[in-house]
């Protein structure tokens, strides 16, 4: 019987509703997509189904707390980039205020004074678009970041005695962080700007504990351990959402 690459295999467990596809693959890939929550699983194609429900029931908790943690955190904050709508920057909340000035467009910026943010524009523009404005605080986000983090990693690589020929900067779905060990490379993600100092450094140091031990076993959590005591606790509150009343 020739299988249906293309038909998903639905299954609900706890009133999850989760899309299994069959591949021709050897290995068995769940996630839980951070933009709309959908529950994933893919499979080698000739796995039965019993095994498959075997499978569910045991990562049930996971698919659980992914889901929270989804729903928690910055990945799914929808922008209108709008006057008054407020933005995080630093774990710390500020109001948008749009100006429209007599500037060239190659001036136009974003910067922040008291509660406000401010995204200066320039009255050339014939429309105000949000793409405008989204470029511009990114910006921004990144020319900050990148300050925080140098700063971060020149301190913390000293103190794990690590290399780090590289750091980049760019928007990613999945992760705060990531490390290619070999080019001794590591990319952050740019929403994090928008959390407080203490947790951008438990990223920093858990990235360059990856230098020293690639995977997450208990090697790596001594290494944590050690070098940053509280970890666990700047780990939760990274999985949980900023305080929505935390003043700026």
């Amino acid at each position: 019987m020739k299988t249906d690459f293309n038909r998903e295999e639905i299954y609900i467990l706890d009133n999850i509703k989760i899309y299994v596809k069959r591949k021709k693959i050897k290995n068995i890939y769940l996630k839980v997509k951070p933009e709309n929550l959908r529950v994933e699983l893919s499979v080698p194609i000739n796995i039965e189904k019993t095994y498959i429900e075997k499978i569910l029931k045991k990562k049930i908790g996971w698919i659980k707390e992914k889901i929270e943690n989804h729903k928690n955190n910055d990945f799914l904050e929808k922008y209108n980039y709008e006057d008054n709508e407020e933005h995080y920057f630093l774990g710390k909340k500020y109001k948008l205020n749009i100006k429209i000035k007599n500037i060239l467009i190659k001036d136009e910026k974003a910067y922040i004074k008291n509660d406000n943010f401010y995204i200066l524009l320039s009255n050339k523009r014939k429309i105000v678009e949000k793409e405008n404005i989204k470029k511009i605080i990114e910006d921004f986000y990144k020319i900050e970041l990148y300050r925080i983090i140098n700063n971060l990693v020149e301190i913390w690589k000293r103190k794990l005695n690590v290399e780090v020929k590289d750091i980049r900067i760019k928007k990613m779905k999945t992760r705060w962080g990531t490390c290619n060990i070999c080019k001794k490379r590591i990319w952050f993600n740019l929403d994090i700007i928008r959390r407080d100092i203490e947790i951008i450094e438990f990223i920093v140091v858990h990235e360059l504990a990856h230098i020293i031990e690639p995977s997450h076993n208990k090697d790596f959590y001594k290494i944590l351990d050690f070098y940053l005591k509280d970890w666990k606790i700047r780990e939760d509150r990274l999985n949980n959402k900023i305080d929505k009343n935390k003043k700026g």
